[in-house]
């Protein structure tokens, strides 16, 4: 519910600002001062994930959450420390 108000502000933001650039091409307005408010998160709380590979738990965290969600992505399965072991392998296999 909280990000679909979000969006909502972002669009009403964006018609906003594209009402006021067709009145400064057309002259009626020389200056324009938006104050962009943010918009509001969604309270997450933290999550204690188990890693599938070294089995050491993990915090993450309500902004990793928000970023993860924001960009369709699956919560990790992995630690930082794990991701980025495997990344390099990955890096080592493609050169």
């Amino acid at each position: 519910m909280g990000f679909a108000k979000c969006l909502e502000d972002n669009i009403k933001i964006m018609e906003d600002r594209f009402y006021m650039r067709e009145q400064i091409y057309q002259g009626t307005i020389t200056e324009i001062f938006i104050k962009i408010e943010p918009c509001k998160k969604n309270k997450r709380k933290n999550k204690r994930i188990e890693c599938c590979e070294c089995g050491e738990g993990f915090l993450f965290t309500g902004g990793e959450q928000h970023y993860y969600e924001k960009h369709n992505l699956k919560e990790p399965k992995r630690c930082p420390k794990c991701r980025e072991t495997r990344k390099e392998m990955f890096r080592k296999l493609a050169v």
